[in-house]
């Protein structure tokens, strides 16, 4: 809670004349899947909010929220019929529709984390309670936010290539809006943790769905431009632990600046120094470029 105010300073002197804010919380807002941490995380939202109005009154904040393995129940006497759980609905999502019953006991261990964001009024993954697409406004523009639930088949000590997405339902729901200006997806764990059938056709609806790409759950700062031989373009963004539990003193995010009339782009990095953020990373504005598939739907 101490860093708020710093928090508040940082994102406030990333572009002054900025009024319009999405901060996305890319998941592991608890530590334990627990109602007295997601209470912390309500109280530390609150104060930031407050902050960033106090210097800028006009300001429009709105939030957005996927769940990370963290954000999931997951106590040590259960642990076996968790194993048994993910491998039922791993069975059933190969032949193209998970179990409602098993999916049901899966995410029942994310009940704190789906009350909370229904307490803030936060966008989340609220079909299934797998994903979720969600459209806001920025002045005259549209931008989309698809967010995945990677985190609904997690167990207490996951392992890489393991998790699962239902890739089929996702295709069948999400798909690109001619209205939109910036497609965003939001999931906490990156490719290399889903089992490689996953992987192979999340990426491929992920790219031809996105801008930008933003996961967490690796606790590193990394961020790339990627072009695809379809002629897609995303921007992916690995994020930073915003606080690593047991080190006070470990902290950093990123904000990504967009101007959609000019199409530019900006993404800095900011890491906690002792009293500040730092700024680590500074892109300055850069054009992009939209994915054929998803600039096409502007042409007129």
């Amino acid at each position: 809670m101490s860093k708020v105010p710093a928090l508040a300073a940082a994102i406030r002197a990333a572009d002054p004349t900025c009024g319009d804010y999405a901060i996305v919380l890319s998941g592991d807002i608890a530590n334990h899947g627990t109602d007295p941490q997601y209470k912390s995380a309500k109280s530390f939202l609150s104060q930031l909010t407050t902050a960033i109005i106090k210097d800028l009154p006009s300001a429009t904040i709105r939030y957005l929220s996927v769940p990370g393995n963290h954000d999931c129940f997951l106590p040590d006497s259960e642990v076996a019929l968790r194993s048994l759980l993910v491998a039922g609905i791993r069975t059933s999502m190969n032949s193209g529709a998970p179990d409602p019953s098993i999916l049901q006991s899966l995410t029942d261990r994310q009940t704190s984390y789906f009350k909370f964001c229904k307490d803030l009024n936060i966008p989340t993954t609220n079909l299934d309670c797998l994903f979720g697409c969600h459209n806001l406004d920025f002045g005259s523009h549209r931008m989309r936010f698809n967010l995945y639930n990677s985190a609904f088949a997690s167990t207490l000590r996951e392992q890489r290539g393991t998790l699962l997405i239902p890739v089929d339902r996702v295709r069948a729901s999400v798909k690109n809006d001619p209205d939109v200006g910036q497609s965003i997806s939001i999931f906490h764990h990156p490719y290399p943790w889903y089992d490689t059938e996953t992987d192979i056709a999340f990426r491929n609806h992920v790219e031809h769905t996105s801008d930008i790409v933003l996961t967490g759950h690796q606790h590193f700062d990394h961020g790339y431009d990627k072009q695809t031989l379809n002629h897609d373009f995303i921007f992916y963004s690995e994020g930073d632990v915003l606080q690593e539990s047991g080190k006070s003193d470990v902290s950093g995010f990123r904000i990504i600046l967009l101007n959609l009339d000019d199409y530019l782009r900006r993404v800095i990095s900011y890491s906690w120094s002792g009293s500040f953020y730092l700024k680590t990373n500074d892109s300055d504005w850069q054009p992009y470029i939209r994915a054929v598939g998803l600039a096409s739907l502007l042409t007129p």
